[in-house]
């Protein structure tokens, strides 16, 4: 690879902070050749533009209200840098127990295929592993070959832990129809330098 190449490729690959988590932490991500991306921690503020990020994207938002107020910090988004208080992306954990429903994860369209979704991804396995839990869970109707890149396998719901399948995820928001999907939390993300 020529070094004209490599420095394109080093310009354009997403960067993810690897510090351990801190609630009041902001990650910075340059996403494809965007701007340089925020990730951070929920606030309550953030609420009514998490819900209409997730009913642009189709999502159940069931529950997220709750996850909010209950444990905001566990709800990362992603701020619009050319629209302040605008967001292009969240993504939650529910933890239940010693794993953790990975849920709510969005990107608006104008932001899909950028690297965002990644980003929140990996920063949600990171504060799954931050939390010492075994693994990490999911269902989707639409993201099953996006979250089998990142390193989740198809499984069945036979073999959700009890505490998770009790959650409005399992047990009203999805379709029965869905996909089931869990990684474990130990294992490294694909792709993680």
């Amino acid at each position: 690879m020529s070094d004209a190449t490599q420095a394109t490729a080093a310009t354009t690959r997403t960067r993810v902070d690897t510090t351990p988590v801190d609630t009041t932490r902001v990650d910075t991500t340059r996403v494809d050749t965007a701007p340089v991306v925020a990730l951070r921690a929920a606030t309550g503020d953030d609420l009514p533009r998490i819900l209409a990020l997730l009913a642009d994207a189709r999502l159940p938002h069931d529950g997220v209200a709750e996850l909010v107020a209950r444990r905001a910090a566990d709800m990362v988004v992603v701020d619009d840098p050319g629209a302040p208080g605008a967001l292009v992306a969240t993504g939650a954990l529910e933890i239940a127990g010693r794993d953790a429903l990975v849920r709510s994860v969005a990107v608006a369209a104008p932001w899909r295929g950028r690297g965002v979704g990644d980003a929140i991804v990996r920063r949600l396995l990171r504060d799954a592993a931050d939390h010492a839990l075994d693994a990490c869970w999911l269902l989707t109707t639409t993201a099953a070959p996006f979250f089998a890149r990142r390193g989740f396998a198809i499984t069945t719901r036979d073999a959700v832990p009890a505490a998770l399948a009790a959650t409005v995820e399992f047990t009203s928001a999805c379709p029965a129809s869905a996909t089931v999907m869990v990684r474990p939390v130990a294992a490294p993300a694909r792709g993680d330098a």
